[in-house]
């Protein structure tokens, strides 16, 4: 992601701790200070103090490595604000840990995402059966079910399904915090979206499992379930992830199951084998 500096303040030079000038843009060898930087695009990120693994950033050339920091004061500016005054939080008396314990299981955030056509919502409910038979309070967050409801203002566009997902987060998140294993099954076409609901989870403590529902494009179109590539290729359908909209592919999932070399239980159960020792108590 390209970036500037536009600010800089409180420059100290390491190797003698004196304070250098800050009337430029740019940081020299042996400084450290306050930097703002601008990106031409959402970045996905929390402050270091609340979550470190989240709070830290390199910065290169291109190729090679200049800088790097760690994040405070940061606010998600693209988030919906909070319009209201005088609301406050409310902690239940009843924790994670202990929901965990009556449950013996804990609640977590299962996100799947890949191309329409892939296989998620065959999975998410194949998924939702056996942890259901395991005895796991367990349910499925189906993107075509809540745009009936929920998300039913929202379109296709880039920001409209940022949104999407937003609400989505939110919601496994509370759900996850009651103890449930939330399944959700969506495409979820721009990583950044999906970092961002990484963070939602992960700041209420949630286990989060991204998993890449893998199939080439061609096979995804041949089964088109909905009949929604025809209409894509026939200009009927505009936007459509993987004909005139992008699909970013997940970088580093806990899981990636390939639909189109394994059967929908195949999946499942390579699912459930690489998910269970999270779940469980007394496992990390």
């Amino acid at each position: 992601m390209e970036c500037e500096v536009v600010a800089l303040s409180n420059v100290v030079d390491v190797a003698t701790l004196d304070h250098a000038a800050t009337e430029r843009t740019e940081l020299r060898i042996n400084e450290v200070g306050e930097v703002t930087l601008q990106t031409r695009g959402p970045l996905v990120l929390d402050n270091h103090d609340r979550i470190p693994t989240m709070g830290r950033f390199v910065l290169t050339d291109g190729s090679n490595l200049v800088g790097g920091g760690i994040i405070s004061g940061a606010v998600y500016t693209s988030s919906k604000t909070v319009k209201s005054e005088n609301i406050f939080w409310s902690e239940s008396e009843i924790t994670a840990e202990r929901r965990a314990l009556r449950n013996q299981h804990r609640g977590a955030v299962v996100w799947l995402t890949g191309l329409s056509g892939a296989g998620k919502s065959t999975i998410a409910r194949g998924l939702e059966k056996e942890l259901f038979q395991l005895s796991m309070h367990t349910y499925v967050l189906d993107g075509d079910n809540l745009r009936h409801g929920l998300n039913a203002n929202l379109g296709f566009a880039p920001e409209d399904r940022a949104e999407n997902i937003r609400r989505v987060s939110e919601v496994a998140k509370l759900m996850a915090d009651a103890g449930t294993v939330v399944i959700t099954s969506f495409i979820s076409p721009y990583r950044v979206a999906r970092a961002r609901a990484r963070a939602i989870a992960l700041q209420a403590g949630a286990e989060f499992v991204e998993i890449f529902v893998d199939a080439p494009l061609s096979v995804c179109e041949q089964r088109d379930p909905k009949g929604l590539y025809r209409k894509a290729r026939s200009g009927k359908l505009q936007g459509f992830t993987g004909i005139d909209a992008p699909y970013e592919a997940p970088d580093d999932p806990e899981i990636i199951v390939r639909t189109h070399e394994q059967t929908p239980a195949e999946s499942v159960y390579q699912i459930l084998t690489e998910l269970l020792p999270r779940l469980r108590l007394g496992t990390t």
